[in-house]
């Protein structure tokens, strides 16, 4: 075995340490193919990808028991490979002006084929929402060497009882906004609103304003005068 399979078995080993006994041991087969890209090659089906990996019958059904019913969580596992990449200390946050850098979005998973799904996400090329399962991502940018890579804080998955955009777009501004440090500053593109990061509680963040804008004075300026009105008007 290479030695650079060797440090990623030791990572995702890392990652799920917390988790229980069988639980662990099952992750770790799920967590290698995602990686190993198994998962890609079965266009998602998890029982052939782990089979695909090599793995004997017991220890599949093993891992798709974990998947399922396992004791553990995403936020949890998160947090683990947070510590684990701060640990190693390559990674470097990016950092102005004392603040870093939070990205905050959201991208979707298309199943145009999936009856009865609740849920959708806007897509470009088409010009329309369409049949999709669409996660938010909270991630504090910096890189390894020269490669910029993003360290996720959270991630947010629409609420079963609720799976508007509007709803899903709340839950992950207040996912953000748990996350994010005193030096930590909200990035986000133009699919949110100034007024839903203020509900939220957002204190601060750079949003993408919309390409026109009319943009005036709360106040108006003070009167200067007649004298200045005239040779203004002049």
């Amino acid at each position: 075995m290479q030695v650079r399979v060797y440090g990623v078995m030791v990572v995702l080993c890392a990652v799920v340490a917390g988790t229980p006994v069988g639980t662990n041991l099952g992750l770790v087969h799920l967590l290698w193919m995602l990686v190993s890209g198994r998962l890609l090659e079965t266009r998602g089906a998890v029982i052939p990808g782990l089979t695909a990996t090599g793995l004997p019958e017991p220890a599949v059904r093993r891992a798709w028991a974990a998947l399922g019913q396992g004791s553990w969580s995403s936020q949890g596992l998160l947090g683990s490979w947070r510590e684990n990449v701060e640990q190693a200390g390559v990674w470097r946050a990016h950092e102005y002006e004392g603040y870093r850098p939070v990205a905050v979005d959201v991208t979707g998973f298309w199943r145009p084929r999936l009856q009865g799904c609740a849920t959708s996400h806007y897509h470009g090329p088409a010009g329309k929402a369409l049949s999709a399962i669409p996660v938010g991502m909270v991630a504090r940018i910096g890189s390894v060497g020269t490669q910029r890579l993003g360290l996720p804080l959270a991630l947010v998955r629409a609420d079963i009882d609720d799976p508007s955009t509007a709803a899903h777009e709340r839950a992950l501004l207040q996912a953000a906004v748990q996350a994010a440090t005193e030096r930590d500053v909200l990035v986000l593109d133009a699919g949110f609103e100034i007024s839903q990061l203020q509900e939220a509680g957002a204190t601060r963040y750079v949003v993408r304003a919309a390409k026109n804008a009319t943009g005036h004075r709360a106040a108006p300026p003070a009167y200067p005068g007649v004298a200045a009105a005239a040779g203004g008007a002049s």
